[in-house]
């Protein structure tokens, strides 16, 4: 590990280190994830027990743990699996059930859930890796914690901070990213919506990711701003 600092500021502590992790790696890597056979095992498992309302813990930190730790993508068979040895404290697997805080919740439902979130974080991932390639901009940040709270990639480009949103262009996606924008966050004039039309997106194995055309409209905005 190419460790460049270790801080520490108050009653928080910070490793820093460098990431090699490139959007030809990324691809390379996608082309070989069976995701479509591994998902169908669980599509079936829709809301059993009230599963997508449930405050399960992040599934981003588990995706982004692995490529922090090993500068390359996790599986969709890789986050599954670290998904339950990270949250052990948290979650208890009995049978085919998953319990947490008393309630109990069908654990194939909980996989099924945890595979269809995969596709966006590989998607976002893919992005943030474009926008940094393409050296565009002063600073591109991904923080998990500001995509918890809504936010998913930051651009800062000449003392001034823009919001990347990222979505596919659905019905459903347009009226959750509304709702998101009310309940979760105010991004203000300084947001830039990037919906990916699926027909339109490059594919790559079993997944759809942005294209190149999609920096340039970025690129656009942030000169128009």
């Amino acid at each position: 590990m190419n460790i460049i600092d270790i801080k520490f500021m108050g009653d928080n502590a910070y490793l820093l280190k460098s990431c090699t992790v490139t959007t030809d790696e990324l691809k390379q890597s996608v082309n070989s994830f069976n995701y479509n056979e591994l998902y169908g095992k669980y599509r079936e498992y829709k809301d059993e027990n009230g599963v997508e309302k449930a405050q399960f813990p992040p599934i981003n930190f588990v995706f982004y743990k692995f490529v922090f730790e090993h500068d390359k993508i996790p599986s969709p068979q890789q986050v599954l699996d670290l998904y339950f040895e990270m949250y052990t404290d948290r979650i208890k697997v009995i049978d085919e059930n998953v319990v947490m805080g008393g309630a109990s919740y069908n654990l194939n439902a909980l996989k099924a859930r945890i595979l269809r979130t995969y596709p966006s974080l590989l998607r976002d991932f893919h992005f943030y890796l474009m926008l940094k390639e393409c050296n565009s901009f002063d600073k591109v940040t991904y923080s998990c914690a500001d995509d918890i709270k809504g936010t998913d990639i930051t651009i800062v480009h000449k003392s001034k901070k823009y919001v990347v949103s990222l979505f596919t262009d659905t019905k459903r996606s347009w009226s959750f990213k509304k709702i998101k924008n009310i309940f979760r966050h105010k991004y203000g004039q300084n947001e830039i919506k990037v919906p990916m039309v699926l027909n339109e997106a490059d594919k790559c194995g079993d997944f759809m990711l942005y294209r190149h055309t999609d920096i340039e409209f970025v690129k656009s905005k942030v000169i128009n701003y």
